[in-house]
């Protein structure tokens, strides 16, 4: 395995919105991409000249939220709608399509001091 990717993005882990229904087709929820892109921004500057995985890769995946558990619960995203802005966020920067990933390794951890998020991304050559 080889790093691909890696990145630690600062501030409250943000998840994927539901899209919305309207008109009979569904749509992206307002704000949706601007936090896509400014997700992928972070990631990139981190890694600049980086290029896309092209075959399987592994993702590590740690979210640190302020959040504890119990205490906000309107405030705590899911694990897999933290994980799905995160896969959305980074085709064509750490691979071309989200396909490609075939294992990942996630962890919310609640009551963190310095929220943020750590992404690794592993070629599985």
């Amino acid at each position: 395995m080889r790093v691909v990717c890696q990145a630690t993005v600062p501030g409250e882990p943000t998840p994927k919105k539901r899209p919305r229904c309207g008109r009979g087709r569904a749509h992206s929820a307002e704000g949706q991409k601007a936090a896509e892109d400014a997700f992928a921004w972070q990631v990139r500057a981190q890694n600049v000249g980086i290029e896309p995985a092209t075959g399987p890769v592994q993702v590590s995946l740690i979210f640190y939220s302020r959040y504890s558990a119990g205490v906000r619960p309107d405030r705590q995203a899911d694990w897999d709608n933290l994980g799905k802005l995160v896969s959305d966020s980074l085709n064509l920067i750490a691979w071309d399509d989200d396909r490609q990933v075939i294992d990942v390794t996630l962890r919310v951890i609640r009551g963190a001091a310095e929220p943020r998020t750590v992404i690794v991304v592993y070629a599985l050559d």
